[in-house]
């Protein structure tokens, strides 16, 4: 069998957290009826929130980054920002940004949070996608509060 790049693991691995980005980020953004919303210098998170979900259903990721950053700006331990975040740099091509956005959203968000456990699978397999990969923090959530 022919050896594999570094490089090429890499790239699959960004792939795979686009594609899972394009699954699951989906249904996370549709979790919602859509709402039309101007952002304001006095906008709390769930209204930011809500425009990065209407930037993102409209595939204007940048936009939507902007958003979710603004959100996490305002109140630095909501997990839906983060896992919408992690969704949104994932369509950007930032896979371990992605990842990391998704860390910290299993680090907030409850135990009991309906999205938690694809969260979990999904960074499995990117950090599970390869020797030289990323190497995953530890998963303790005591250690990470």
């Amino acid at each position: 069998m022919r050896p594999v790049s570094r490089a090429r693991f890499s790239l699959v691995k960004g792939l795979a957290l686009v594609a899972a980005a394009l699954l699951l980020g989906a249904a996370w953004v549709a979790t919602e009826p859509r709402r039309q919303q101007a952002p304001s210098s006095t906008a709390t998170p769930n209204e930011r929130l809500e425009a990065g979900r209407d930037h993102f259903r409209r595939r204007d990721y940048p936009a939507a980054r902007a958003a979710f950053e603004d959100c996490l700006t305002i109140d630095v331990s909501h997990a839906e920002c983060h896992k919408l975040l992690g969704a949104t740099l994932g369509q950007l091509g930032d896979g371990l940004g992605g990842a990391k956005e998704y860390e910290l959203f299993l680090k907030y968000a409850p135990d009991t949070h309906p999205q938690r456990a694809k969260v979990e699978l999904l960074l499995d397999a990117f950090y599970g996608s390869g020797p030289g990969g990323a190497r995953r923090p530890p998963r303790s959530r005591a250690a990470a509060r």
